[in-house]
């Protein structure tokens, strides 16, 4: 009789702590769930309205190149639940490296919020330095890239007779490509080497790597 009891009263532990159980993970599902739903309410109440952001420092480039990145990575949401666009988690980093990347007009670029709502977008971009043009005997732009002072190639120039800027070109190599660098190695020391001669007053109108790789100097 006694073992009875001891195996009823067993039972009923048992049965207690099941409950006990359930009723903690039923609160911890609870707890769980509120979590996210406040989550989600405060991401939404963040998002920022990136259909108007300011963008500022573009005189060359298009605004409206810039907006269109903007609104493609903010658009849509983090495993279909978390907003891309709220201002506490928008994903600034990726944000700017696409619009670099898309935009080679662009030396940098800033990204920033205000207000939790409002989106800035500041950018600094790339000046002409000098032209890279495909070897050629015209003396038009017609082919040739607007570089800056690192030797990259930004934008396409406009086709004139003439430029104030040094033209350099490589026979060596593959045409011009736009977001790439004429003479990654040697650009320096050859801006260096013109500077020095411009400082004697010898002009330097263009700078031609030939089929043999070497360098040839035009003066004016």
């Amino acid at each position: 009789m006694s073992r009875y009891k001891l195996a009823k009263k067993s039972s009923k532990l048992k049965e207690r702590k099941r409950k006990i159980l359930l009723f903690k993970i039923f609160l911890g599902a609870i707890f769980v769930a509120s979590f996210i739903g406040l989550t989600v309410w405060i991401l939404h109440a963040t998002e920022i309205d990136y259909s108007r952001t300011a963008i500022d420092g573009t005189a060359v480039v298009d605004k409206s190149e810039v907006q269109t990145i903007v609104e493609q990575i903010l658009s849509g949401s983090y495993a279909y639940i978390f907003p891309k666009s709220s201002a506490l988690i928008y994903p600034r980093g990726v944000l700017e490296a696409a619009i670099l990347s898309s935009l080679p007009g662009l030396q940098s670029v800033k990204v920033s919020t205000k207000h939790f709502s409002e989106l800035d977008v500041t950018v600094v971009e790339r000046k002409p330095y000098a032209l890279a043009c495909p070897p050629q005997q015209n003396p038009t732009t017609d082919g040739c890239f607007f570089l800056d002072h690192d030797g990259f190639l930004f934008q396409k120039a406009p086709v004139v007779s003439a430029s104030a800027y040094v033209r350099y070109s490589d026979a060596t190599t593959t045409p011009l490509a736009l977001g790439t660098k004429i003479f990654p190695d040697s650009f320096p020391s050859l801006v260096l080497f013109s500077a020095k001669l411009e400082s004697l007053r010898v002009k330097v109108s263009a700078v031609e790597k030939n089929a043999d790789g070497d360098y040839v100097f035009t003066l004016d």
